[in-house]
């Protein structure tokens, strides 16, 4: 009678034990479905996130450029049917701001002023990327003048980095970087940062360096050296 006792608690224990392992397979197959789920939808969601942000910025160098051709037809237009006095006039405008766009006039506006300290130790190339990045950015979203510690950048100005220093127009910068930029404060902001996936936004999770930035309604910019932008090799070829 004890023995028979014994055998069917015993298989009473099996059997729970069965079930509750049973339960808990569910239970942990609920939950891994779900936090997979939601993993998916986040990464949908960033993506998304991303795709907008891109045709944000594509839509915003579509109205620059739209804007841009239809001042280009006004003073095709105005050319056309001036006097020689309006046209030497409407020329000398367009050489002034062809010097201001060329880097050789000392300018002044809005935009964004960005600084970049290192607190460690960071690799060349890294140091290269980041930069170069940073400002191919700020030229696609507008920027019509920047600088870098003092640097104002030319279409000649190079950008190279020698170990911790940065190279340009030939001359050697250490950190802090400094950069300015003239344009549209916002716009050039939301061009570099792109919720966090641009390039100041990935330059800020580097743990070797400290970024701030500062949207501002004053920038004044020095011309660059004269020296710094060399044509003597370069003829018309008209």
């Amino acid at each position: 009678m004890e023995e028979n006792k014994k055998k069917t608690a015993s298989i009473v224990y099996n059997v729970a034990l069965t079930v509750v392992c049973i339960v808990l397979g569910i239970v942990i197959s609920v939950q891994y479905r779900s936090l997979s789920a939601s993993g998916s939808a986040s990464a949908d969601a960033e993506k998304i996130a991303m795709y907008q942000s891109n045709i944000l910025k594509l839509e915003q160098e579509l109205n620059t450029l739209e804007t841009e051709n239809e001042e280009l037809s006004d003073k095709v237009e105005l050319l056309e049917s001036a006097t020689n006095e309006e046209q030497i006039e409407k020329l000398s405008e367009e050489l002034n701001n062809i010097k201001k766009f060329s880097g050789v006039t000392k300018v002044e506006g809005e935009g964004l002023y960005i600084s970049i300290s290192l607190k460690g130790e960071m690799l060349s190339a890294t140091l290269q990327r980041h930069l170069l990045s940073l400002i191919n950015e700020l030229k696609a979203s507008s920027a019509q003048a920047i600088s870098i510690n003092g640097e104002r950048l030319t279409a000649m100005s190079e950008i190279r980095i020698v170990g911790q220093y940065v190279i340009i127009n030939g001359r050697q910068h250490s950190a802090p970087f400094e950069i300015y930029a003239i344009g549209e404060p916002e716009k050039l902001y939301s061009g570099v940062y792109l919720n966090g996936t641009g390039p100041l936004g990935v330059l800020n999770k580097e743990k070797a360096c400290e970024v701030s930035w500062q949207m501002r309604e004053n920038i004044v910019l020095e011309g660059c050296n004269p020296l710094d932008i060399n044509t003597d090799m370069l003829k018309n070829a008209e």
